[in-house]
């Protein structure tokens, strides 16, 4: 049985939901070119034999657009060659950032309109099969988390240096960094405020390494109890204490072999455990609770603080040893609000994000509620921002979030007026943006600017001239 044959039912609800709501027929392939499910309407059209090359084609490319199904190169040899049934396909890999991917998803249309709309709002069905492919692999990881292969495809696992946004300099640099750390095997400190994104920036290191086919295992040392973290870490035998689990049971150290170990919170982990990790880093082995001889582990440290350690150190509550041995290369990651230029950047990002979700309507932001978020001091980092704006987009009305739909904290700060901005400018403003998301749904070619006139109700001749004022 393969790993998605080993969800196929949650699977298989999955597409159908989504089938149903788009109105388009889904299938899903292992990595082997073997049909796990489909729709009906697409096994009534299409059967159960699959034509492999086709498939190894998109596991080497990531995805593939069919606009010319049955006469692609990819079709020589398929039973449906020069006569296929589908009028147009859209294929996603699963796992395409794994080198070993479990398998391809399958967005097809068998009519003429299905056709129509898949391929004049292609990149947006291709976002949504790169958003349902992690969430099979999700699935997948859920039914199979002993799995090392596959825990590395949990949806949260699946981060790039790309998702980390920000264009300060600040950001830019500690990126650029980070990737070149990312290509050894030297143990790394991220220090920063709650909410900046330590494990995000873990992930996309691991992610980048010679090590991201392992597993990435996280473990927050002030989220679990002192008195379970010891047989949390190192993992414990059979009859090592009253209610172990028969056979007893692998330690996270255990589980991250050939991967990367996460721990968070470091600077909450208790004294006496901090002796037993500074073994297993000089040592190379652990020793699982109830044991009688080392285990040889394989693993990488990335620790994360958002305490001053050598404050820490100094009030005698973190071992000076251990310091040395973690702060091999320390990365610190500024607070928001020391980098006010990323502000818009993220609001956006996030604001796109969750629009989608609850099915909001605005576009962007006014410019006093963007004075609002750039002069808020963010206490919460990142994440208030994200909470802030899944808010907004939920209280949003109109084609903009305005104010008075961010949250209370955000509307009782006085703001300043460095630079005023006129009523023409803000106009402005907002009708480039609203060309700009018109042009790139329907495309930046002459065919999408004649559409993208048709939608805003202005003539073609309007639309190039306006262009032009943009540029």
């Amino acid at each position: 049985m393969t790993l998605l044959e080993s969800a196929h039912t949650d699977i298989e609800l999955l597409i159908t939901v989504l089938s149903k709501a788009l109105g388009l027929e889904l299938a899903v392939f292992d990595n082997q070119g073997r049909l796990v499910t489909s729709t009906v309407t697409y096994l009534q059209h299409k059967g159960h034999d699959t034509h492999t090359r086709f498939v190894e084609g998109v596991l080497a490319s990531g995805n593939v657009l069919a606009f010319e199904p049955g006469h692609m190169d990819l079709c020589a040899g398929c039973r449906f060659q020069d006569r296929c049934p589908a009028t147009a396909e859209i294929l996603q890999s699963i796992g395409a950032e794994s080198p070993h991917p479990l398998g391809v998803l399958s967005l097809s249309s068998f009519t003429d309109e299905g056709r129509t709309r898949l391929t004049q709002h292609r990149d947006m069905f291709l976002g949504m099969l790169r958003e349902t492919c992690k969430l099979i692999a999700a699935i997948v990881a859920h039914e199979q988390p002993e799995c090392p292969r596959v825990r590395r495809l949990e949806w949260g696992s699946l981060v790039s240096f790309e998702d980390i946004k920000g264009d300060s300099r600040a950001i830019c640099a500690l990126k650029e960094t980070a990737q070149h750390v990312a290509r050894g095997p030297s143990t790394v400190l991220l220090m920063g405020e709650t909410g900046t994104g330590k494990e995000l920036l873990a992930r996309a290191i691991h992610n980048r390494s010679p090590r991201a086919d392992g597993p990435f295992v996280a473990v927050n040392c002030a989220g679990i109890p002192e008195t379970l973290l010891e047989s949390e870490l190192f993992g414990y035998e059979e009859g090592a204490f009253t209610g172990a689990r028969k056979g007893g049971k692998p330690g996270r150290l255990d589980l991250a072999q050939k991967g990367t170990l996460f721990l968070d919170e470091i600077g909450d982990m208790p004294l006496h455990l901090q002796a037993k990790l500074l073994r297993v880093l000089q040592e190379r082995s652990i020793e699982r609770v109830g044991g009688t001889g080392p285990i040889p582990i394989d693993v990488r440290l990335i620790a994360a603080t958002n305490k001053n350690i050598e404050d820490l150190v100094d009030r005698g509550l973190f071992r000076q040893d251990l310091y040395y041995r973690i702060n091999v290369i320390p990365l610190s990651i500024p607070p928001l609000r020391e980098r006010p230029e990323d502000i818009e950047v993220l609001a956006s990002f996030f604001l796109t994000k969750y629009r989608q979700a609850v099915r909001g309507r605005a576009a962007g932001f006014t410019q006093v509620a963007m004075d609002c978020l750039k002069q808020y001091s963010w206490p919460g980092n990142v994440r208030e921002l994200e909470n802030a704006v899944e808010y907004a987009t939920n209280m949003e009305t109109g084609p903009l979030v305005e104010r008075e739909h961010l949250p209370p904290r955000l509307r009782s700060v006085p703001l300043r007026v460095d630079n005023p901005v006129s009523l023409e400018e803000r106009v402005r403003d907002y009708e480039r943006r609203i060309i700009g998301q018109t042009l790139d749904k329907y495309g930046w070619d002459l065919n999408g600017k004649a559409d993208a006139a048709r939608e805003l109700g202005i003539g073609i001749r309007t639309l190039y001239r306006k262009l032009a004022e943009k540029e």
